[in-house]
């Protein structure tokens, strides 16, 4: 029973036997998945909970995120979450473990981007290794449920289609698939990803709603130092 909450309340579903215990008012019903006895309220408490942990947390994250009694104990449907939503991947080098900001690109290749936009290096030469390019995928949303809807997702700086498609699965829940978009016009409105999760997770650099300016991680000139080296 650690971690459970204490509110009242929760939606009861059907199908669910539920039971009382000699001494204890509210019903109770048992759970497979956390090998315990719980109140509908703290089931869906915590199903609310791992809604808004990253994948890979463990605990609460791993056994009720998916959990369709919790989602219906919270009156909520079930969101189906792909194995790199909420992941610190970097989409462009495909390194894990990295910090993600603006749910795009890693620190270094952040920085990277930002020395061929500018022209220069941090030795104040020009980059060459860096190959950008402007990349567009379709995406249909929601696939295979009455929500589904096709849209486009473009870049005008990218190492290829993969980058943008693991961009959209790192913050997109429910199910995704993409489509290729040809030189014909493709019925599809223009789309951004937004980010799901709460928390600092996604904080960073970028445009849109609640994150930060560019200006605000711009790479800063290494300071020069001379040591002034005294003689025999």
């Amino acid at each position: 029973m650690d971690g459970l909450t204490t509110e009242t309340g929760g939606v009861p579903v059907t199908g669910i036997a539920y039971f009382e215990l000699p001494g204890f008012a509210q019903k109770l019903f048992r759970c497979t998945r956390r090998a315990a006895a719980l109140r509908p309220a703290a089931c869906a408490a915590n199903w609310e909970k791992a809604q808004e942990l990253r994948n890979g947390a463990g605990g609460t994250a791993e056994v009720c995120r998916a959990c369709p009694v919790g989602a219906a104990h919270a009156g909520k449907a079930v969101s189906y979450r792909n194995p790199l939503f909420g992941i610190d991947l970097c989409p462009r080098c495909r390194r894990g473990g990295m910090r993600v900001v603006g749910n795009r690109l890693c620190i270094s290749c952040y920085n990277r981007e930002r020395e061929v936009r500018i022209g220069r290096n941090r030795k104040g030469t020009v980059p060459h290794k860096l190959e950008l390019r402007p990349c567009k995928i379709g995406v249909i949303l929601d696939a295979g449920t009455a929500a589904e809807r096709r849209v486009i997702f473009e870049s005008a700086a990218a190492r290829d289609e993969r980058e943008l498609e693991i961009v959209v699965l790192r913050v997109t829940a429910g199910h995704v698939q993409f489509f290729e978009v040809s030189g014909a016009p493709v019925k599809a409105s223009k789309w951004r990803p937004e980010p799901l999760l709460a928390s600092a997770l996604f904080a960073g650099v970028g445009e849109g709603r609640g994150v930060r300016p560019r200006s605000s991680l711009r790479m800063e000139p290494r300071r020069q130092t001379t040591r002034q080296l005294s003689g025999p």
